[in-house]
């Protein structure tokens, strides 16, 4: 299964952006000057370029596995949609008390992204979820393998 890699365009046709410095974690980031003073800490914060939106590098894969970190950060920041979204629960704790841990996904049928050149869809086959090494596993409540990703196949390609 191949994966695939996204890079997102900034927005730099007005304004300017320079880099500072945290002075506690030393940690860069952007800072629009017109809005920084460099006396007063509110102002000390990331403003990065407005986004142009995203684009895919590279070819579309027909089957591709997308962790759920990937996915939330696309669905967050407005650049992808799960479609028919739920949420379920699995116990993940020992045999004695199996929902001493509660494992919660986010399932979907399908997940559209919104790339600048057009969108792509895919219908997921295969969701996060806890999957057991047995059928019966789940009437226990324990074992099984914790999977967090989504298994999708390629629906369409529409452009823009």
């Amino acid at each position: 299964m191949q994966g695939f890699r996204v890079r997102k365009l900034a927005d730099k046709s007005s304004g300017e952006r320079v880099k500072r410095f945290n002075p506690e974690t030393g940690d860069s980031y952007l800072a629009d000057p017109a809005t920084w003073d460099k006396d007063d800490p509110s102002t000390h914060v990331a403003t990065p370029w407005p986004s142009l939106g995203v684009v895919i590098e590279g070819e579309l894969p027909e089957k591709t596995a997308l962790n759920t970190g990937f996915v939330n950060k696309a669905v967050a920041e407005g650049w992808a949609e799960l479609y028919n979204r739920r949420v379920v629960h699995r116990p993940g704790g020992p045999e004695d008390d199996p929902w001493k841990v509660t494992h919660t996904f986010v399932q979907a049928d399908s997940i559209t992204f919104h790339f600048a050149d057009g969108d792509v869809s895919y219908n997921i086959v295969k969701n996060p979820d806890k999957y057991p090494e047995s059928k019966n596993e789940f009437d226990e409540g324990f074992g099984g393998e914790v999977k967090w990703e989504y298994v999708c196949e390629l629906v369409e390609e529409t452009n823009g």
